[in-house]
């Protein structure tokens, strides 16, 4: 039997649930700007040292391909300084305090750790953790177009330039418009199958 404040509490539950799914894709949108900006300060820091196709795909692997292959997921700067920007982001606004940052970061850091499968430690740059896994799904669609063995997209990836452009392109990777490397198409925690 279902009292009147059982309905009425879920009645309101009902009505929040718009207000909370807002918000947390707010809360998305702004994690992943902030990674679409640190993704483009990597490509273009990578182009300009890099001289040629080939040494930019090489150093993009090192840099983020082989980090993951290694379990190493708070290793690369990419995912780890996103994460912190984002922290501290939401920090500053007050939404959470310093309690929570270290209850969330989960204690000191060891940028080195290894992390097995299905890792119980949810750290939020791990494949395990809902932030970790959206952060590394990106990065490998992007790898797998980088991969790929097409000289035009390695070049389109060079030549992203700001945000907007980043957004299209990815949303172009989403929805399957580049050949992807094979080995790519896993789900983030899933062994990569591919030769750095």
């Amino acid at each position: 039997m279902v009292t009147k404040r059982k309905s009425i509490s879920k009645g309101l539950s009902a009505r929040r649930k718009p207000a909370r799914d807002q918000e947390k894709k707010e809360k998305t949108e702004l994690l992943v700007g902030f990674y679409n900006t640190r993704l483009l300060h990597l490509i273009h820091k990578l182009k300009m040292s890099s001289g040629s196709l080939n040494n930019f795909r090489h150093a993009m692997n090192l840099e983020l391909t082989k980090r993951y292959q290694e379990r190493k997921y708070g290793r690369p700067e990419l995912i780890k300084r996103t994460i912190e920007t984002w922290i501290h982001a939401r920090r500053k606004s007050g939404e959470f305090g310093n309690d929570y940052v270290e209850k969330f970061i989960g204690g000191s850091v060891d940028v080195n750790q290894v992390f097995e499968a299905n890792d119980p430690e949810l750290r939020p740059w791990s494949v395990s953790h809902e932030i970790g896994k959206l952060l590394w799904d990106k990065t490998l669609k992007l790898m797998g177009v980088l991969n790929a063995g097409e000289e035009s997209q390695v070049l389109a990836i060079m030549n992203l330039s700001d945000n907007d452009q980043l957004r299209d392109f990815i949303a172009d990777v989403e929805a399957d418009l580049f050949l992807v490397h094979p080995a790519f198409i896993i789900e983030p925690g899933q062994v990569l199958n591919f030769k750095v």
